[in-house]
């Protein structure tokens, strides 16, 4: 199921449960049928972005270029925000998806403060016959069976420097004139600070 904001919803069905497969989708006119086609069926696992905000509008400056602080700084129990979701779409099970951020290049290992927690998504559920599972599981739909698969954690990397400076490295490729790199390299200096000035505006 599309809509015109491009995001997309998945439904799959599994014998008489419904898994609904949210993404990170914003509901464009959907939910209501994807309510409808949920409540014909029992046991469904519901699956969304979530957590504490670290998605979407952390990067943001004041004119004064102080850093705004961002909703996902107040860490507001993550459970709280699930229920709504879960009586809507009829779901017996949440699994946190599209949700798992990891922040490493140089210039964005401070989002990392930002990030939700395995353990927080429960925080605050409180929805009686429903409950938020790991979101590394595996289900059996005959029997209800839950499995956690406990992958390990990612790996702390060291971080590197990308982006516009990776760019301006390809600048030095054998054959460019002195001043191919100079004009490629001004046109990525003067993109990055549009870019930061459009952030500072509150600009996508």
């Amino acid at each position: 199921m599309t809509d015109y904001f491009q995001d997309s919803i998945l439904l799959v069905k599994i014998g008489n449960r419904l898994v609904i497969n949210l993404n990170d989708a914003v509901d464009h006119g959907w939910a209501a049928e994807v309510a409808r086609v949920a409540s014909q069926y029992e046991g469904n696992f519901l699956l969304k972005l979530s957590g504490y905000g670290d998605a979407d509008m952390l990067n943001l400056f004041t004119e004064d270029g102080e850093r705004i602080e961002p909703w996902a700084a107040k860490k507001y129990p993550v459970g709280r925000t699930l229920v709504g979701p879960m009586r809507r779409y009829n779901a017996r099970y949440f699994i946190p998806f599209s949700s798992f951020h990891c922040y490493r290049r140089q210039d964005s290992l401070w989002a990392e403060a930002y990030t939700t927690p395995i353990d927080a998504y429960a925080e605050g559920f409180d929805l009686p016959g429903a409950e938020v599972l790991s979101p590394f599981v595996r289900v059996d739909c005959e029997t209800g069976a839950v499995l956690e698969l406990r992958p390990p954690p990612l790996g702390q990397e060291a971080p590197r420097a990308r982006g516009v400076r990776r760019r301006l490295e390809r600048t030095a490729r054998p054959g460019r004139s002195q001043e191919d790199r100079r004009l490629l390299q001004e046109h990525a200096g003067a993109g990055q600070q549009a870019r930061l000035r459009a952030l500072a505006s509150g600009g996508a």
